[in-house]
């Protein structure tokens, strides 16, 4: 086996495991949505990990000042040793 073979199967297994949650959850939505007034939403009932917006990662402009200076520091560094 391939490195791609492995990862296909894994994906593979990781999208019947969502499947098989989702399928779960819209179970529940049908039966709690019979029995309510409101409207709902399947992600009301249960929201799952994988499906939660990753949070934008703020550097202050301090920081980001000073990554680039380092940055451009270790790019000479690196230029001078290959030269």
């Amino acid at each position: 086996m391939n490195i791609n073979e492995v990862t296909y199967i894994i994906k593979k297994h990781e999208d019947d495991f969502i499947d098989r949650w989702n399928q779960t959850r819209y179970i529940a939505y049908s039966v709690i949505q019979s029995q309510s007034s409101t409207s709902l939403t399947p992600q009301d009932i249960l929201k799952f990990p994988w499906e939660k917006k990753p949070e934008e990662i703020k550097i202050p402009v301090k920081s980001k000042e000073e990554l680039i200076k380092h940055s451009l520091e270790m790019e000479k560094k690196l230029n001078q040793n290959n030269v």
